[in-house]
């Protein structure tokens, strides 16, 4: 009977490490969010050249400018004054739940509920 009580104790031990882990994740994911929305800077692109290494371009109020990225340096490249701002698709915040849901779409051939709705 010990026995029962010390895995029913050690199951319910379980179930709670994983639900603080779930709801830890999400408040992290609200509050700590990666990408902070700036009304004066824009990443437009960003290309990895290797390990901890890229270059990326950048909008800064009516600025264009590409910018090297190193481990422990950012440098100004040049400035691209002709560049064409509004065709670039400016990178946003990825939503982990629209990208699980499309690859399990593709993956497995599953609906939506925007499918759905179509």
């Amino acid at each position: 009977m010990d026995n029962f009580f010390s895995l029913v104790i050690a199951f319910f031990g379980i179930v709670i490490v994983l639900l603080l882990t779930y709801y830890s994740t999400r408040y992290m994911a609200k509050h700590f969010n990666g990408f902070q929305k700036s009304k004066s800077l824009q990443l437009l692109e960003k290309l990895p050249l290797g390990k901890d290494k890229a270059i990326a371009i950048i909008n800064i109020k009516d600025k264009t400018l590409l910018i090297g990225i190193s481990e422990h340096n950012v440098s100004l490249l040049t400035e691209l004054p002709d560049f064409p701002v509004e065709e670039c698709k400016i990178m946003q915040p990825v939503d982990f739940n629209t990208i699980l849901m499309k690859n399990l779409k593709e993956k497995l051939g599953l609906k939506t509920r925007e499918d759905d709705n179509k």
